[in-house]
């Protein structure tokens, strides 16, 4: 079985078990509601398996930003006790046919993008940084705004 969604819990054999039994109820008929992660990850992938394929990037990013949405959990709710439940903060995209990296953070209103066509991938470039703190109405493509910056380095 094909897995394009995944949440942070359950562990993956889970995951497939839970997925195989909701695949028998058909999602068509109800859909697990909550914000678990298990219920995200199943309304997700059926959403994933139930919608048009296209060619078109810009119906695939609509798409893509429409499951997100119905999957995420709302900015500033929490559950007691359940670490695992969190509010989406952003959500990411990567159209790799086209070379682009979208995002979006729910701070902001809009949805931008870095076209990686336009990027110095090379061994050696600089690293290159976008500060979205600087930019909180950013939307489209927002590859101009990238500067260079010093490398991350992990914590651990």
């Amino acid at each position: 079985m094909e897995m394009c969604i995944l949440t942070n819990t359950p562990e993956y054999p889970q995951m497939v078990a839970i997925n195989e039994y909701w695949n028998k109820i058909g999602g068509e008929h109800m859909l697990p509601g909550t914000v678990s992660s298990p219920d995200r990850f199943v309304r997700g992938w059926f959403f994933d398996h139930n919608v048009e394929r296209t060619n078109n990037s810009a119906d695939g990013l609509a798409i893509s930003r429409s499951i997100l949405s119905a999957i995420s959990v709302p900015y500033h709710y929490t559950v007691q006790g359940e670490p695992d439940v969190s509010s989406t903060q952003w959500r990411s995209y990567a159209n790799l046919r086209d070379r682009l990296y979208g995002f979006e953070l729910v701070t902001n209103m809009g949805y931008f993008y870095v076209d990686l066509n336009k990027c110095d991938l090379r061994k050696g470039a600089p690293v290159m940084r976008l500060a979205t703190a600087e930019w909180p109405g950013l939307a489209g493509d927002a590859t101009s705004k990238l500067a260079p910056h010093m490398p991350f380095t992990p914590m651990y």
